[in-house]
This record gives structure tokens, C-alpha cells and sequence, in this order.
């Protein structure tokens, strides 16, 4: 289940790649990277906000809704093949944990 959502994800960050290209992105370029997940349950939310914070992110939570709650996670992070590793390890921890992980999104560095 986890390795299907991983792959439907690195069909979106393909189809970005190329955009990212066009537009000359230096994707060698360290930037800061944000990582947007939610969760019904608060502590499913502090559980992945520790483990990511553990292996260098930023992380806070917020509440949205009454019934949810927002992670964001932020690394600096260059998007070569190594952050296709990156993402799938939270990816697979929030998803692990009873979240929706909600896709990324960094500007562009020319």
C-alpha cells in the first residue's frame, strides 16, 4: 500500500521535474523543501513530527478544522536523486502513522 502511494506520488514529482527543467531550475541547489501532511489524530501528528524532526526537519503542527490537524515539515534539500529518497521516507513515515501526506513544494532556483 505504502510502496502504490509512493509511486503515485513519483509520477507527480516526474511531471514536475520536467516543469522544473523547463523553467531552469538548478535542481543541484540546496532550497528550503515543505512537506504538507494531515491527521485526525493529534498524536499520530507528534509522533511524525518527532521522527521527522530527528532526521533534520522543521516541523510544526497546527489545527485545521475541527477535526484535523496539519503537519509541515521543512529541510533544505536539493532536488536531485537523493530527494527522491528523502520524500519517500516521509512519505512513508506520515502514511505509517495514520496521515495523508499532501505532497511537497519548493520555489525555483535559477
Amino acid at each position: 500500500m505504502l510502496e502504490q502511494r509512493f509511486q503515485e506520488e513519483l509520477v507527480r514529482w516526474e511531471e514536475q521535474l520536467k516543469v522544473r527543467t523547463e523553467h531552469g531550475d538548478r535542481l543541484d541547489q540546496p532550497r528550503p523543501v515543505e512537506h504538507f501532511a494531515y491527521f485526525r489524530k493529534l498524536d499520530n501528528a507528534k509522533k511524525v513530527a518527532e521522527d521527522l524532526s530527528s532526521i533534520g526537519y522543521e516541523v510544526s503542527l497546527a489545527k485545521a478544522g475541527l477535526f484535523k490537524v496539519s503537519l509541515l515539515a521543512t529541510r533544505e534539500d536539493a532536488l536531485d536523486d537523493d530527494f527522491v529518497q528523502a520524500f519517500k521516507a516521509v512519505l512513508f513515515v506520515v502514511e505509517g502513522n495514520g496521515g495523508s501526506y499532501d505532497g511537497f513544494g519548493a520555489e525555483v532556483v535559477e
